[in-house]
């Protein structure tokens, strides 16, 4: 029997179909991890070994599909095993070379960072005296990571890698060698009544002392919070050299909601978004965040929250049912329409429709 053209054995085999899918799915990680790379903390060796991963798998996918495209081509064969295996060598050789070049988020003032100014912010010390105001303390910090984080001249160590550092912290240099940083943010909430007072350190990551320092004490409206996270991003990022563009300093300014208790319903799940993703904590994220824009349905942050609590839900398999990919897909398009270009958005559409 004749061999058939090489076009038709490619088309017959599914190769270039199934390289298409595999690079659509590539694609989805690469983002997500472009996305969370800084506030999840993933270094950039993590992320070169992702890349390399990524880039090895097209390759192997290719070579499966070209020799088991076909119905009935499922042993493996001696030229398979030897592409495979060139491949696994290829990309170990990558990656122990990637694996020489240090981190910058490993060397303070190191060559990764080069004149980058850069700060780790500690968790914010809840000084309240009802220990339920733990979430607010949570969530100012959060904030504050989130606008700092929008500061593209800044490098800022994200929330995951910090928390280790919330109980008994060791000295503020060895905290700055750890993250490879220059400067290290200390902050305290206190609530009391309708007050809310919190204090601010910007600390040098060699000597430990105090760069910048405020206290804000101000009546516990929503607008004086967001004030406060902004005050707090643009000091610190003028303190220690960071340029803002005038689109961010429009982004770290916007007020994403102006109704306190919808404001406070959004703050509260942070502390368990970041315990673990188990039922409980997912269900509660739900139940906040669905409050948060019932109190202002105009609130598209919240909504961009609650679409991923619905989707991830459904992803970690505790409701596969229609309906909560349906509610997902209704707090996606809300939080669509009222904040179209926010990351958190889009972050959110990735999540329910990886």
């Amino acid at each position: 029997m004749p061999r058939l053209p090489l076009g038709e054995r490619l088309k017959q085999r599914k190769v270039v179909q199934r390289g298409l899918a595999y690079l659509a799915g590539a694609f989805v990680v690469f983002q997500a991890v472009e996305v969370m790379a800084e506030p999840w903390g993933i270094s950039p060796s993590i992320q070169r070994t992702i890349h390399v991963l990524l880039l090895t798998g097209f390759f192997v996918q290719l070579v499966i599909a070209w020799y088991h495209g076909e119905k009935g081509r499922q042993q493996v064969s001696g030229p398979e095993l030897l592409i495979l295996a060139t491949l696994m060598v290829i990309a170990g050789g990558v990656l122990k070379a990637l694996g020489g070049r240090p981190d910058s988020a490993n060397i303070v003032g190191g060559p990764g960072i080069g004149d980058r100014p850069s700060i780790a912010v500690l968790p914010c010390e809840n000084m309240s005296p009802d220990p339920n105001d733990e979430h607010l303390a949570s969530g100012l910090h959060d904030e504050i990571l989130l606008k700092l984080q929008k500061i593209s001249s800044l490098l800022s160590i994200g929330r995951t890698s910090v928390l280790q550092f919330s109980e008994a912290p060791p000295a503020v240099n060895e905290i700055a060698a750890a993250l490879g940083v220059r400067h290290v943010g200390e902050c305290s909430v206190r609530k009391e009544g309708d007050r809310i007072r919190l204090t601010f350190q910007l600390l040098d990551g060699e000597t430990g002392g105090q760069v910048w320092a405020n206290n804000y004490d101000r009546d516990l409206t929503v607008g004086n919070l967001l004030d406060i996270e902004s005050d707090i991003a643009q000091q610190v990022a003028q303190a220690i050299g960071a340029v803002l563009t005038p689109e961010e300093r429009a982004e770290i300014d916007a007020v994403p909601t102006e109704n306190l208790a919808a404001y406070e319903a959004y703050l509260r799940p942070i502390s368990a978004e970041f315990q673990g993703y188990d039922e409980d904590d997912l269900r509660y994220l739900v139940r906040m965040y669905q409050r948060a824009v019932e109190l202002d349905p105009g609130f598209g942050l919240a909504y961009a929250k609650l679409a991923r609590a619905h989707s991830e839900m459904y992803w970690f398999t505790f409701d596969r049912s229609e309906e909560r990919r349906m509610v997902a897909q209704e707090a996606l398009d809300s939080a669509m329409a009222l904040a179209p270009d926010h990351a958190e958005v889009h972050l959110a559409a990735g999540s329910l429709h990886y």
